[in-house]
């Protein structure tokens, strides 16, 4: 399931926060669900500000650019390795912890 939206965010040099809740078992849920999302995402003519949200009887998720300033800006003098703070900052969370990053 992961792997076909992974192939379509690397084939367009995406950087994208995907937050999906599933309400069924993932062995329930069609193997191209995400792409499929996806596909919907790159075709549509709206412009959504923010996130592109859904909702249906899988479950319901948001697709939004990745928030790659806030890691450029907090990497510029020290190093950072993929993790929570990461996460947060790529998802608009925010990270004001210095504990996981190394000063250079």
């Amino acid at each position: 399931m992961f792997r076909r939206a992974a192939a379509i965010i690397d084939a367009r040099g995406l950087s994208l926060h995907i937050d999906v809740t599933y309400t069924r078992e993932l062995k329930d849920v069609p193997e191209s669900y995400l792409a499929e999302r996806l596909l919907r995402l790159l075709a549509s003519p709206l412009v959504v500000p923010g996130a592109y949200p859904w909702r249906d009887e899988f479950g319901a998720g948001e697709l939004k650019p990745a928030n790659l300033p806030a890691v450029r800006e907090d990497t510029r003098n020290s190093s950072l390795y993929f993790g929570t703070k990461m996460a947060r900052l790529l998802t608009r969370r925010g990270a004001t912890s210095r504990r996981f990053s190394t000063s250079s």
